[in-house]
C-alpha cells in the first residue's frame, strides 16, 4: 500500500469521483448542488478552495433517497455508497460515496472498515413556512442527529468532549438508551420527524441533519428552485441559482480569504491506496 500524502493527488481522486456523481445524477434526473466550501472554491477560485481536502454536495430528501436507492444496488466497479439505511454500522446520518481503491482511516469512525476516500452527500429538508418553527424544528433534529451519531460512535471518538459532569451523565443515559433501542430505530423515528415537512412545501429548508446544522443553514427555498451550471477545476457541475444568499448565511463576506493560520485542511486521516 502507498500512502496518499499529497493535496493534489486527493483532490484528483475527488475531482474523478463528482464527474462520476455528476454523470449519474444527469442520467437520472437527480437534482443536486455543489455546497459548502466545495461552492465557495468554486465561486472564489472556480475549484478547489487550494487547502481544502474535501468535496461536499447536497440534494433535495427526495432526489437523496432516489440516488440512495440507485446507488445501494448499483455494482460500479470503484464506487460504494455508505449510508444508514444501507450499510451496517454506519454512524452518519448522511451519505458517503467512497473509492474502493483507497483505504482512509480517520479519528472519527476509525472502525469504518469501508471507509475510502469519499464525497460527503447532505440531504436537505423542508423546514416549513414559519421561520420561528423552521428554526426550533431545525433544533430539534440537530439533538436527535448529535444523539444518534454520539451513540454509534465509541466514546473516545467524540469530538469537543463534554467536560460538564452532569451534561456527560445526561448524555451517557441518552446514548445508552438509543443503544438499547437500536440505532436503525432511532433513525427512522427521527426521520418520521423530518418527513412532516417536504422540501418542495417548505418555504425554509436546510441541511439539517448532516451538514453544520446550525442557523446559518437554515434559508428560504427559493435560492434553490433553480440549479445553474458553475465551474470546478475545469469541468462543470451543478448549483443553486441563489448561490450568494447561501454562501452569504455560510461565510458572510465569503470573497474575502481567511487568515494565513487558517488556511489548513479542515479533516485528519491517513489514505493509503489499497
Amino acid at each position: 500500500m502507498r500512502e496518499i500524502t499529497e493535496l493534489k493527488e486527493l483532490q484528483k481522486i475527488e475531482l474523478e469521483m463528482l464527474q462520476e456523481i455528476d454523470k449519474i445524477c444527469r442520467h437520472y434526473h437527480i437534482r443536486y448542488y455543489l455546497a459548502g466550501g466545495t461552492l465557495l472554491g468554486a465561486v472564489r477560485h472556480q475549484g478547489f478552495i487550494p487547502w481544502d481536502d474535501d468535496i461536499d454536495i447536497a440534494m433535495p430528501r427526495e432526489d437523496y433517497e432516489q440516488f440512495i436507492k440507485i446507488m445501494s444496488h448499483k455494482k460500479h466497479p470503484i464506487y460504494k455508497l455508505l449510508a444508514i439505511e444501507c450499510t451496517k454500522g454506519y454512524p452518519y446520518t448522511f451519505a458517503k460515496v467512497v473509492d474502493t481503491r483507497t483505504r482512509l482511516v480517520e479519528e472519527i469512525g476509525k472502525d469504518l472498515h469501508q471507509m475510502g476516500v469519499f464525497i460527503d452527500i447532505f440531504p436537505i429538508d423542508g423546514m416549513g413556512n414559519q421561520k420561528e418553527k423552521a428554526m426550533q424544528r431545525l433544533m430539534k433534529i440537530i439533538r436527535l442527529r448529535s444523539r444518534i451519531w454520539e451513540a454509534a460512535l465509541k466514546k473516545d471518538e467524540i469530538k469537543n468532549k463534554e467536560r460538564n459532569l452532569k451534561n456527560q451523565m445526561i448524555k451517557s443515559a441518552a446514548n445508552g438508551l438509543i443503544k438499547i433501542i437500536g440505532i436503525k430505530r432511532c433513525y427512522h423515528y427521527m426521520m418520521k420527524y423530518v418527513k412532516q415537512e417536504t422540501f418542495q412545501d417548505s418555504k425554509w429548508i436546510a441541511s439539517a441533519v448532516g451538514g453544520a446544522g446550525i442557523e446559518r443553514e437554515l434559508i428560504e427555498r427559493k435560492y434553490f428552485d433553480n440549479m445553474i451550471e458553475m465551474e470546478f477545476e475545469g469541468k462543470r457541475f451543478y448549483a443553486p441559482e441563489g448561490y450568494e444568499k447561501y454562501l452569504t448565511n455560510l461565510y458572510g463576506d465569503y470573497m474575502q480569504m481567511p487568515p494565513k493560520e487558517k488556511r489548513v485542511a479542515s479533516h485528519r486521516g491517513k489514505i493509503w491506496w489499497k
